[in-house]
């Protein structure tokens, strides 16, 4: 679970430096 977790925050960033 923590490392599914830590790849969702990940993509997350991603979005968020995306946007």
């Amino acid at each position: 679970d923590g490392a599914k977790l830590l790849k969702c925050s990940e993509f997350g960033d991603a979005i968020i430096k995306h946007m």
